[in-house]
């Protein structure tokens, strides 16, 4: 099992202030670190000034990885398959960002779609693999929430406004999915059918909430809340 997420943030820390727990150039940035399943890898943007990259951190060496196959465009927001042998994560080209998978055995990388904003955007994988659900822009400005196949095909809207829905994760039994919904600039945690059916609030306070994270047996979740200007 992959460690405790206090020692992923302990582990982020130690990343962002450079401290002597890697191997590898002194860049000044590291962020949105995602462990493997295994527990031996963790998938982070990386890079020197203003450039991004995604980076393999092993975990039994301290060296990092910088992955050549992306090395040529901005790339960040890296998650894991449920089997490890992909991440997905967003790409910048020519100024529009998207989708993307890359093959950790092959080292190819397919665009499953595009974004339609100008920043990353976070993603997440079915247990089984078989899809991914994201955010993107709908042509009134809000977010909706999509899946796709990890090829690109078979795009589909899941779940749509009111307001915005961002940061979809599926549970760790694929059969829910918890997201947040934004309206007024205040945001709610949501829980959703996988296939979108049955969204309801579990969230309804004054407070901004989001980022919801699954616990490993899918009984609760942990997010964000920030209430008059207090972040918990």
């Amino acid at each position: 099992m992959p460690p405790s997420p206090l020692a992923t943030i302990a582990l982020r820390l130690a990343l962002v202030a450079s401290a002597p727990v890697h191997e590898g150039p002194a860049w000044p940035h590291f962020a949105h670190p995602n462990w493997s399943p295994r527990g031996d890898l963790i998938a982070i943007d990386c890079g020197p000034g203003g450039e991004l990259d995604l980076c393999l951190f092993h975990v039994e060496s301290g060296r990092v990885e910088r992955l050549p196959a992306t090395a040529d465009m901005q790339e960040a927001v890296p998650v894991f398959s449920a089997d490890g042998r992909k991440i997905s994560f967003s790409r910048e080209r020519a100024g529009a960002w998207y989708l993307a998978v890359l093959d950790l055995d092959s080292r190819e990388v397919t665009e499953l779609a595009e974004l339609d904003m100008p920043y990353a955007s976070s993603s997440s994988w079915d247990p089984a693999g078989d899809r991914l659900a994201f955010d993107a822009l709908n042509g009134d400005g809000d977010h909706d929430i999509f899946t796709v196949r990890p090829d690109g095909s078979d795009r589909r809207l899941l779940i749509g406004g009111p307001g915005s829905q961002r940061f979809a994760t599926y549970s760790p039994d694929g059969r829910r999915l918890a997201f947040t919904r934004i309206v007024d600039n205040a945001g709610d945690i949501m829980v959703a059918a996988s296939d979108g059916s049955g969204a309801r609030a579990v969230t309804t306070d004054d407070a901004d909430e989001g980022v919801p994270i699954w616990s490993p047996d899918g009984s609760r979740l942990s997010f964000y809340r920030n209430l008059d200007g207090n972040l918990e």
